[in-house]
């Protein structure tokens, strides 16, 4: 008999144990739970401007860059004739940009044409032209991440001086046979990236 009471113990005692552990495991199981979360990163926004043209998904800007000439008492407004100087402005507005870029800016004469050239370029011009030379026909610089919009002003100069290469019979013909000179200009922007 002793054995059955024994044994009627430990099952007792392994009941209540079970028991013990049961309300131990739920009592703490209220406070014990389980959620699923997302990390979310902000992306660089990366939204170039070109004379207020939006260059996102684009091979080709859908305004051309127009030149002014402002004339002379010898020479109409609005156009290119010897003698006559301009200039066009790319404005370059970089404000929905988180990231540091560079850019440049290739601009290819009209070698049919040599004595119209470029003459130089100015960052955010003023009243008084400060002219840089274009190496290679090339402007380039960098823009900080956290730059503002700015102009380049590239000034066009239709040279006729003594040792101009152009005679006055290919200064006519290239009054009469084209009513536009036009440029191919090719603008590069490359975010700049740590070393």
């Amino acid at each position: 008999m002793k054995d059955k009471n024994t044994s009627v113990m430990i099952i007792l005692l392994i009941l209540a144990m079970l028991g013990i552990f049961y309300v131990y495991q739920t009592s703490y199981a209220k406070y014990k739970k389980s959620i699923d979360g997302n990390m979310r990163m902000n992306m660089a926004r990366w939204q170039i401007l070109v004379n207020d043209e939006d260059i996102k998904n684009k091979k080709t800007l859908t305004n051309d860059l127009t030149p002014v000439f402002n004339g002379n008492e010898y020479i109409e407004s609005s156009v290119i004739a010897p003698g006559a100087s301009g200039y066009f402005d790319i404005e370059i507005d970089p404000n929905n940009t988180d990231v540091a870029f560079n850019y440049e800016i290739s601009i290819t004469e009209n070698s049919a044409y040599p004595d119209i050239k470029l003459d130089g370029y100015e960052i955010n011009p003023g009243s008084t032209p400060n002219k840089s030379p274009l190496v290679n026909n090339k402007v380039s610089g960098n823009v900080a991440k956290d730059g503002s919009a700015f102009t380049i002003r590239v000034y066009v100069l239709w040279y006729d001086e003594n040792d101009n290469s152009m005679d006055n019979s290919t200064d006519t013909n290239l009054a009469v046979d084209n009513t536009a000179l036009t440029y191919q200009i090719n603008l590069k922007f490359t975010q700049t990236k740590s070393a």
